[in-house]
């Protein structure tokens, strides 16, 4: 039989769930404005969402084409064996994205102010707090 510290237990882990899936589904409506293609963790290239284009990713593990097109982005070919990425269909929301596991290709979607933020933690990291060198 459960008793009522159970219930207040439950009804508190239940609350908890609700909060994060609403907030989760908040951040996936977004629309992104930019795509953020990686490639073995590296960063291959940042494009507009809002514009046109074929993006050829060529890396040591293969070939990929992704087109952005009307807001959206897909990924028409792939020379891996499986094809996979090629089925997972177009993206536009903030944190979608498109994998590639045999050619280590990661395509997502993001909102521009993340992108900055992005960009001034690396300027951050890349500044170095002397400028010059003495021995």
């Amino acid at each position: 039989m459960m008793k009522k510290k159970d219930g207040i237990l439950i009804l508190i882990v239940l609350i908890i769930a609700a909060i994060f899936f609403l907030w989760n589904q908040k951040k996936a409506t977004l629309d992104g404005d930019i795509v953020v293609i990686t490639v073995d963790g590296k960063q291959y290239g940042i494009y507009n969402l809002k514009e046109n284009n074929e993006i050829e990713i060529n890396s040591k593990y293969g070939y990929n084409k992704l087109i952005i097109k009307n807001e959206e982005a897909f990924m028409e070919q792939a020379d891996c064996n499986d094809h996979y990425c090629e089925t997972m269909g177009k993206i536009k929301r903030n944190g979608e994205s498109i994998i590639c596991l045999p050619h280590k290709v990661v395509i997502e979607i993001e909102a521009h102010s993340k992108q900055n933020k992005n960009q001034e933690e690396q300027e951050k990291e890349t500044k170095l707090p002397f400028d010059a060198v003495v021995k």
